[in-house]
């Protein structure tokens, strides 16, 4: 597993970002890019030699009061489940760092894998109004 740190393995976390499908890849490239350099953000990725295999992009961000870590994206190739877990270790030793108590996430994809397999409880729904649809 390797933090990322420079604009050189950008690339190929948009490439697999590209399967998420509901994610604006334009806007995931310029979170990623300014992310490489905050101290507020952790972006890991697990590959073997240049085979990235999966991501995870996180940030810290007030959420109801307080700082919590903030799954902005990730993705784990289908036929490397592991990886998911090996990523949430290394970003939960990350919040402990920070004394952090909180990983929230948002996801249009099935939750129950999250739900089951890593334990994350559904405590809100997300609301998105579009404003463009008023015109």
């Amino acid at each position: 597993m390797y933090d990322i740190d420079n604009v050189l393995l950008i690339p190929p976390i948009l490439a697999l970002a590209e399967k998420i499908g509901d994610i604006p890849l334009k806007a995931l490239e310029r979170m990623l890019t300014e992310g490489v350099k905050s101290p507020n953000t952790k972006i890991l990725i697990e590959k073997k030699e240049n085979d990235v295999r999966g991501f995870l992009y996180a940030s810290i961000e007030g959420f109801r009061g307080e700082d919590v870590i903030f799954i902005q994206a990730t993705y784990i190739r289908p036929e490397f489940p592991i990886i998911g877990y090996n990523l949430l270790v290394e970003l939960k030793r990350w919040a402990r760092e920070r004394k952090i108590e909180k990983l929230v996430m948002i996801t249009t994809r099935q939750s129950k894998a999250w739900r089951k397999k890593y334990r994350f409880k559904l405590r809100s729904y997300v609301y998105v109004h579009d404003i463009e649809e008023e015109k």
